[in-house]
């Protein structure tokens, strides 16, 4: 009983048991049978229709559920996926404006994109890079529809609907009649006999003046309704082509008296309303007492009819075919009654032949009519407003004949009350005496075509379809009400389709055949078709298609992109061994032809003009304006001839470039090209990047090793990754990143292929998800709140510590220990601050110094300082830098023996730090290797990785592996005994990167044999990827306290790195972009000295604490966008007053970013100055007289901490 919602509850929840263990255990093979052996399809199909029938979190849950049964390939029936389909497509309609898509919406996607995997097996659709074959997914499902001589055979394709009322209770709101009082939508019910659409027509013998009239036989209130005291009175219910087979039907005696009740009756059925079926019959029945009374009699004389009908609906879902009867002229006997009688044969209860009843409900199976092909334009007044004409005898030819430039309408003659229904309104050319008024349609809208809904005034002046009115429309610049970007622009020559659902709702736009998509969610009541004209006008003429063949896309647009982006990563997660996709080569190859790539020549292997085909001086048109002129009007077939070269050439790249390729390629481009091209006024991405500005020179392209790969090549490749990451762009919004890779396709491809996915591709989805989770007031830095937290810290007292020269182990002492202290107990949402906004002040206890970014930079340095040394038990050298061999020499690891709960929550604190520094911008200067970043976001750990930190445990391991492969074709005594005496101390004791001795097997005396080399390869392997599990454990969720942790599956690891810790070397290029000068120029000869020095005299750790003593950061932001402020240089003032300049030394200010530089003679000079000041001059105005130091102050009030 798929109503009651609790009995659906409950197999599901065993369900839901079942697949927790198949997943717990990991049992994928034997799993998959039992699902198959044990789920029936009624289990799943129930599955299907819960998702349907509920609402909430539960909803969210069962499509998850399903979800897990279709990856266990257990059998359902694909039409019930139809449904679901739909739901997909209509809250797509209502979210994507806003571009927020629910938890339910992406889990839905998730779904539906298995459900489609599914359907292409079983249609044996197959995919367009099997065997080489470019074979498209057709674009219309096959209809099972057959038809012989003497039996017509019923499949998918009907038009016909069919629908079941089922009694629950008296009076209840499952019946017929209550549901045509709600016009078959949501609205408020009224009675049927009286409502707009007027569905259901009563006759009665005559009533009594002090009687309400005979619709209220039909009406849900007790009222006094009863007719004369005629010989057998009845009433009579015309449901207007509606074929219904009861299965019960209930009376309400009228009110307000007891008396009157019926006793003896019979229920008739007929077709044309002269020939009646008895279909019940009562005699003698006192079930009714009292007044207002509901009683229900079931109905036994068509339970025969209702087993067949049942089967067939079951033949139906299963997509089998109906054998219908049919009559002498060929057409379908389709069972039911229109009209029915009820007709009293015996007096009432109080002995009279009064037939009183103000309530009367059927139930049972109801076949809806389709439409009619006689779908007219109303003739009446009230049909068209009064400047729309119909031509002469035509009824479904109209034009708009006025010229005061006023919207005039025209609606059809029928109504559309439920079901689905398509027609069609061609825009016919005809020669128009208005200069102009074809030009008009491209400025404005002068067309809309849709449906209106009966109260829709057609009188009203200068109406039109849609808001204020009452109506849903499609407007001929594009667009609808609620979506402006929707569709295609149409005019005259055009045919656009409306495809209605009155069903769920729903009304679909088609331009010459091809589906715009979902436009309407919301249609409620009765409405009909409707055209508005503003001016002269094309003729318009209503046709009436039937819908069966109506060649319908198996999926919307939207939907079709995803699926081919699901393929499109597939291509790349395998690592580009498999061929594109035809369909997104087609795209690539469009897009480079518009951009004029078609007339691009390589010169040769590595050069030839990257800028080759732009505007010329010598050519009135560009090479892309050239192109977009010869694809204007080109057919789609001729489109692909002009397409074929470039086609050749983009799979010809595809097969040249490998993963490797793609990663330095993207690389260059986000790191480089954008980087180089970006202002703070510009950001240039991946994604908007021009061909002209991709120009990469002979130096970038060694650095990148990408000097071997031809410039055309690289052109190419470029196009084709733009054209990729702009669809996933588009699709990341509904994926959900917060579920497991096995749970969400998509969000599991996105991860396996983010070495090709652009920065800006990513940062747009990640800045909105920052911004949704940010605090109250995150945009304020902490000075300008009132009571802001401040974090005193006590150097002198991190000094005495270290002193004692041993670790702190609670962390009280150091710097680092002292701001946990402080801010560990903080909430989480302390943290989500805005990019280049301080999260809180910091004052160090015993110096001068007000904190205006200075002080607050200069702890963040000092707390990586303690990280990265012996006092602090988190962060420890790895085993590289402890044997000074292999490489990360200088790289630290997370201390795996620090597991103590004081040291988790020290852990989890770094976290939060290296949250706020994703956020804030606000980098830490920590050397960590690429293993823990892997880690950190759950990329896979490779062995190359395992030897960067510990390269002689991996050495040993993996020569012993290797010599035990050489000795194997010796004998087996031999062999033993020279690997034996080559690896003699080798046993299963092994240490961890804190020397910490780890058994790897059963005892720490055992040796590992020459059989065990390769095992025991394996096991140091995976002990080596997961030693550091607890405290990558522990930072994984200091980071999710502050930033949307899911989302940082979308990013490669370097890239992490690089948002945490900024970039390993200064980007001197970049700095200089970002610098301003007061009171000098850049061509001021100190200046040049200046950046000679800091590109060519200083090293690394010199600009490390040069950056230092400006900003009191040791790393620079990764782009210019995250510069909280430009770099100032100004010329020392004082100097300038003295002979001598050289003997001035250049003075910081770290809040401001600022340098006053003296006018040094030579670069020698400069240097030894500069040098002592960045290696002496550590605090921050330590001895609260800095203005001393300098001389008499200039300035204003100026900070404290220079």
């Amino acid at each position: 009983e798929v109503h009651k919602t609790w009995n659906a509850a409950i197999v599901v929840w065993i369900i839901k048991i079942f697949i927790d263990v198949l997943e717990e255990n990991e049992v994928k093979r034997d799993g998959s049978w039992y699902a198959q052996y044990l789920l029936s399809p009624e289990l799943v199909n129930l599955v299907f229709e819960c998702i349907s029938m509920i609402k909430g979190k539960k909803q969210l849950s069962f499509v998850r559920l399903l979800s897990a049964l279709i990856r266990l390939d257990v059998e359902f029936d694909p039409d019930t996926s139809a449904t679901l389909k739909g739901l997909m497509n209509r809250t797509f309609t209502v979210q994507q404006p806003k571009r927020k898509f629910t938890t339910f919406m992406q889990a839905l996607i998730e779904l539906m994109l298995s459900v489609e995997q599914v359907e292409i097996v079983r249609l044996g659709i197959k995919n367009d890079n099997s065997e080489g074959k470019d074979e498209k997914v057709p674009d219309t499902l096959p209809i099972l529809a057959k038809q012989d001589s003497e039996k017509k055979v019923e499949g998918k394709g009907t038009s016909r609907r069919t629908q079941f009322f089922e009694y629950q209770f008296d009076g209840d709101t499952n019946g017929i009649l209550y549901y045509l009082g709600l016009e078959g939508s949501s609205s408020d019910y009224s009675n049927p006999a009286l409502c707009q659409t007027r569905p259901v027509h009563i006759v009665s013998s005559p009533m009594l003046k002090s009687s309400q009239p005979n619709t209220a036989i039909v009406g849900r209130s007790s009222v006094r309704c009863m007719t004369k005291p005629v010989s057998n009175p009845f009433f009579t219910l015309d449901f207007h082509g509606l074929l219904i087979v009861p299965t019960a039907y209930s009376i309400r005696h009228a009110a307000p008296r007891n008396s009157e009740m019926i006793r003896s009756w019979v229920l008739e059925g007929s077709l044309n309303g002269e020939s009646w079926t008895k279909i019940d019959e009562q005699k003698n029945c006192s079930k009714i007492q009292k007044s207002g009374q509901w009683f229900t009699w079931k109905v036994d004389s068509t339970k025969e009819l209702i087993k067949k009908i049942e089967k067939d609906e079951a033949k139906r879902k299963k997509g089998l075919p109906v054998i219908n009867a049919v009559n002498e002229l060929g057409e379908v006997i389709i069972p039911g009654f229109t009209m029915f009688r009820v007709r009293m044969i015996g007096k009432n209860s109080s002995h009279s032949w009064h037939l009183a009843c103000s309530g009367f409900e059927i139930y049972g199976y109801v076949t809806f009519p389709e439409l009619s092909d006689k779908l007219t334009w109303e003739e009446e007044e009230a049909g068209r407003s009064k400047g729309m004409e119909l031509i002469r005898f035509s009824k479904v030819m109209a034009r708009h004949i006025a010229r005061d430039g006023l919207w005039e309408v025209v609606r059809a003659s029928q109504a559309l009350n439920s079901g689905r229904h398509y027609f069609e309104v061609e825009l016919i050319e005809r020669d128009l005496d208005m200069q102009g008024v074809y030009e008009r349609y491209k400025t404005s809208d002068i067309i809309s075509v849709g449906v209106v809904d009966s109260k829709f005034n057609m009188q009203h002046k200068n109406l039109c379809i849609g808001k204020p009115q009452k109506g849903w429309a499609y407007h001929s610049r594009g667009g609808t009400d609620l979506n402006p970007n929707y569709g295609e622009p149409y005019g005259p020559g055009d045919t656009v389709g409306v495809e209605v659902d009155m069903d769920v709702g729903t009304i679909e736009f088609w331009k010459n055949g091809v589906s715009q998509g979902l436009a309407y969610v919301d249609v409620v009541g009765s409405v009909y078709p409707a055209v508005g004209l503003y001016l002269q006008s094309p003729q318009v003429k209503l046709v009436t298609k039937d819908i069966t063949k109506l060649k319908k896309n198996r999926n919307q647009q939207w939907f079709d992109d995803i699926l081919l982006l699901h393929d499109t990563l597939e291509v790349f997660k395998d690592g580009c061994r498999k061929a594109l996709p035809s369909s997104l080569v087609t795209r690539i190859a469009e897009q480079c032809f518009q951009l004029g790539m078609n007339e691009r020549k390589d010169d040769d292997a590595a050069g030839g003009d990257l800028n080759a085909g732009e505007d010329d001086e010598d050519t009135d048109l560009s090479s892309e304006r050239k192109a977009q002129r010869m694809l204007q009007g080109q057919s789609e077939k001729a489109r692909n001839e002009l397409f074929k070269d470039l086609i050749d050439e983009i799979n010809q790249v595809h097969r040249d470039f490998t993963p490797s390729l793609d990663k330095m390629l993207v690389d260059l481009v986000d790191q480089v090209i954008c980087e180089r091209r970006s202002s703070q006024n510009k950001q240039v991405d991946g994604n908007n990047l021009t061909l002209a500005e991709f120009d990469p020179t002979k130096n970038d392209l060694m650095e990148y090793k990408l000097t071997n790969v031809p410039r055309r090549a690289l052109q190419v490749r470029l196009v084709t990754l733009q054209v990729i990451n702009r669809q996933l762009r588009d699709t990341l919004p509904l994926i959900d990143f917060s579920v497991r890779g096995n749970v969400s396709r998509l969000a599991g491809l996105v991860r396996a292929t983010r070495k090709i996915v652009f920065w800006g591709t990513k940062d747009g989805m990640w800045q909105n998800a920052l911004k949704a989770s940010r605090r109250a007031g995150a945009d304020k830095q902490p000075d300008q709140v009132k009571n802001a937290l401040t974090v005193p810290l006590d150097r002198f007292k991190a000094m005495r510590f270290k002193e004692k020269n041993k670790p702190d182990i609670r962390g009280r002492k150091t710097i680092f220990g002292q701001m946990y202290r402080k801010l560990y107990s903080q909430k989480a949402s302390f943290y989500r601050c805005d990019e280049n906004v301080r999260a809180f002040l910091v004052e160090f206890r015993g110096e001068g110094g007000e904190d205006v970014g200075g002080l607050y930079r200069e702890a963040f340095h000092l707390i990586c300082i303690d990280l990265q040394s012996k006092f602090l038990p988190l962060l420890i050298p790895c085993p590289n830098q402890v044997a000074q061999n292999g490489n990360f020499r200088n790289a630290w690891v997370l201390n795996p023996s620090s597991d103590q709960p004081v040291q988790i929550a020290m852990f989890e604190f770094l976290g939060k730090l290296m949250g706020l520094a994703l956020r804030s911008k606000n980098s830490l200067n920590l050397d960590i290797p690429p293993i823990i970043w892997k880690l950190l976001i759950r990329d896979s750990v490779v062995e190359a990785d395992v030897s960067a930190i510990d390269s002689v445990a991996f050495n040993i391991s993996k020569s012993m592996m290797e010599t035990a492969a050489a000795l194997a074709s010796l004998d087996p005594a031999t062999a033993d005994e020279k690997f034996n005496s080559q690896f003699l101390d080798v046993t299963y004791e092994v240490a961890n990167s804190a020397g910490a001795k780890v058994l790897l097997g059963e005892s720490a005396e055992k040796r590992v044999k020459r059989s065990e080399a390769k095992e025991y390869h394996e096991k140091l392997l995976e002990f080596k990827k997961h030693e550091f599990d607890v405290q990558v454990d522990a930072l994984r969720r200091g980071i999710a306290c502050v930033v949307p942790f899911a989302l940082l599956g979308m990013f490669t690891w370097e890239e992490i790195e690089r948002e945490v810790c900024g970039e390993r070397k200064m980007n001197v290029n970049l700095l200089r972009k970002m610098t301003k000068y007061e009171n000098c120029f850049d061509s001021d000869q100190h200046i040049k000295f200046f950046w000679e020095m800091l590109s060519t005299k200083f090293t690394e750790s010199q600009r490390a604490l040069w950056l230092k003593f400006v900003w009191g950061r040791s790393r620079l932001p990764v782009r210019a966008a995250d510069f909280e402020m430009k770099f100032c240089i100004q010329t020392l003032r004082s100097a300038e007053e003295s002979p001598n300049p050289d003997a001035f030394l250049p003075i910081a200010h770290t809040c401001f970013f600022s340098l006053q530089l003296p006018r040094y003679t030579t670069l020698d000079t400069m240097c030894k100055r500069v040098l002592w000041a960045i290696t002496n001059c550590e605090s921050i105005d330590a001895d609260f007289a800095a203005g001393e130091i300098q001389g008499p102050s200039t300035g204003g009030n100026e900070s404290d901490d220079e």
